[in-house]
């Protein structure tokens, strides 16, 4: 099963390499090995750009290779006129296992780069000395502390936030307190439906259900509760909390109202649309945006006998061929204006710069839903992530320290 992406880049913040003028003094932009040139972590620069140009993905066939298709930007970098790094930028990451070879890849990127990457051992904290830039997924954490404050995840994060009060000017990316409403699938649903979506996106149809420990509640006064909620079905369901506890991506598709009654705990229940098979996958670092397209959950019909139950799979896996079958029709891109335009509002929304999110067209309609955001996803297939990553950091970096505002936390 491959996929196709098309892909809109911003411009690197700054381009290496360039020097920075003391006030009064002309810029250089001396390429390296010349005595002029200064690497890149020692600049603190800004790009303003005019709105990217588009261009119209073109259709491809799912079982082909993946292939990237950039959208180039029109763009200008001004570098503004400041005081240079004496030193390099020093990047402090503090991600989990399951992203060990990122943080090996990114730190070596770094180097390479002139800046100073290290991985932060949450037991040394106390003692450690300031970063410039902290990049994290804490997620998980937010998450579990709000089940057990007392928890190893919750100590975790007050060492975090010990240290970011100790060293008030790190730049944290993104600050701990835009990512608790992406921690709860119904804050998070709630403040999308803020968001300034292009015409035609839109929210799904949800609700909000608590069908009780196993065990607590009968199947007759859950199925008056769900009755009594005026679901439209098919639905798919998914657990309140979006991460890090067991079941979180434990996705359910119910057919009927005894199919929903089946399941335990709080969920979010949203109306399934039939979307041939086929979801979009964007992931973003701040202006960066690129999509790809792959398998998803087949058309239903309530009158398909062989969907005796509810139907559970992982959302981390999809493999199931009976349920994401291989794409064999040509597949029409979302867009490219349309895609930036959604990003953007969701960003806005959110206030956050590093996220994935998931579109599906309905087949009858035409209108893209918005069904899933992941905040830093896994950014599969993106070329030269660590490079881009990189660039966005400094950007966040040399805004906040430009603006002489307090750094968000």
């Amino acid at each position: 099963m491959g996929c196709s992406a098309s892909t809109v880049s911003k411009p690197t913040v700054p381009p290496s390499p360039c020097q920075i003028a003391p006030p009064g003094l002309p810029l250089s932009t001396s390429r390296p090995g010349s005595t002029a040139s200064t690497p890149v972590a020692n600049a603190v620069a800004v790009a303003s750009s005019s709105p990217p140009t588009t261009s119209h993905a073109s259709t491809t066939r799912v079982e082909t290779p993946v292939v990237t298709t950039s959208v180039q930007t029109t763009a200008t970098t001004t570098v503004v006129a400041s005081t240079a790094f004496s030193r390099p930028i020093t990047i402090g990451l503090m991600l989990d296992k399951r992203k060990m070879e990122f943080t090996n890849s990114l730190i070596q990127v770094g180097r390479r780069e002139g800046l100073s990457v290290l991985s932060l051992d949450e037991d040394a904290l106390p003692t450690a000395a300031a970063v410039d830039i902290l990049l994290h997924k804490m997620t998980g954490e937010l998450v579990l502390r709000t089940l057990d404050p007392l928890c190893d995840a919750a100590k975790k994060l007050t060492l975090v936030e010990n240290y970011l009060r100790k060293y008030p000017t790190i730049v944290v990316v993104d600050p701990l307190s835009r990512l608790e409403v992406l921690t709860d699938r119904q804050v998070m649903a709630t403040k999308l439906r803020t968001a300034n979506l292009p015409e035609h996106v839109k929210i799904p149809e949800d609700w909000y259900i608590d069908l009780g420990a196993p065990d607590a509640t009968s199947e007759d006064e859950k199925l008056r509760l769900i009755r009594d909620t005026n679901i439209v079905f098919p639905t798919i369901c998914k657990p309140i909390m979006a991460c890090s506890v067991p079941g979180s991506h434990d996705i359910h598709i119910c057919m009927t109202e005894t199919h929903l009654a089946r399941l335990t705990g709080r969920q979010q229940v949203q109306r399934f649309y039939n979307h041939k098979g086929v979801i979009f996958k964007c992931y973003v670092i701040g202006d960066f945006i690129t999509t790809n397209h792959k398998s998803s959950v087949r058309n239903l019909s309530r009158e398909d006998k062989s969907l005796t139950g509810a139907l559970r799979f992982d959302s981390q896996v999809m493999s199931d061929e009976r349920l994401f079958p291989p794409i064999k029709h040509t597949v029409q891109p979302i867009p490219d204006s349309i895609v930036r335009d959604s990003v953007k509002a969701i960003e806005a929304a959110l206030d956050i710069s590093m996220f994935g999110v998931d579109f599906i067209v309905d087949e009858e309609s035409g209108d893209i839903f918005v069904i899933d955001i992941n905040y830093f996803p896994g950014y599969t297939n993106v070329a030269n992530l660590e490079k881009t990553m990189l660039d966005h950091l400094l950007f966040v970096h040399n805004k906040v320290k430009l603006s002489n505002a307090p750094a968000p936390r």
